[in-house]
């Protein structure tokens, strides 16, 4: 007999073929399941990749509208789907793509903020590593 953890993978696993199946979207998901797993996410983000740019910016509105939900009351998991936002924006196929600009330019202003806070404080824990392994092996330093 399976205990709920491997339930809840399983369940996981079969909306996250649902989706790339594209029988489902993103937003058919019950929000308390989408916010439980970043993989289910990464489906969507995944179908729509070979769909339109409009599919892929409601999934990641989705997203978005998650995080804010989620904005006073989990830190941890909105930690999670802000780097899951992070990386989906960095990684887009739609970059120049003049619907995805708009979308980034007018996103809500409390996930702005967290965005950058997120990629500054990524940004100075990458020079740091590098700086590390620079010292360790003697090479030149970095700004």
């Amino acid at each position: 007999m399976k205990n709920i953890d491997e339930l809840y993978r399983d369940v996981v696993s079969w909306i996250g073929k649902l989706i790339l199946k594209d029988q489902i979207w993103l937003r058919d998901v019950p929000q308390e399941i989408r916010q439980s797993s970043a993989t289910i996410y990464i489906c969507a983000f995944r179908a729509s990749r070979s769909g339109s740019c409009c599919k892929f910016l409601s999934d990641v509105q989705v997203l978005c509208d998650d995080i804010i939900m989620l904005y006073d009351t989990d830190t941890k998991k909105k930690a999670q789907l802000i780097t899951l936002l992070s990386d989906t924006l960095q990684l887009s196929n739609y970059k120049g793509d003049e619907r995805f600009e708009t979308f980034k330019k007018n996103m809500h202003e409390k996930l702005l903020h967290e965005l950058h806070n997120y990629e500054y404080a990524h940004g100075k824990q990458l020079r740091a590593k590098i700086r590390k392994y620079q010292a360790e092996k003697g090479v030149g330093s970095i700004p």
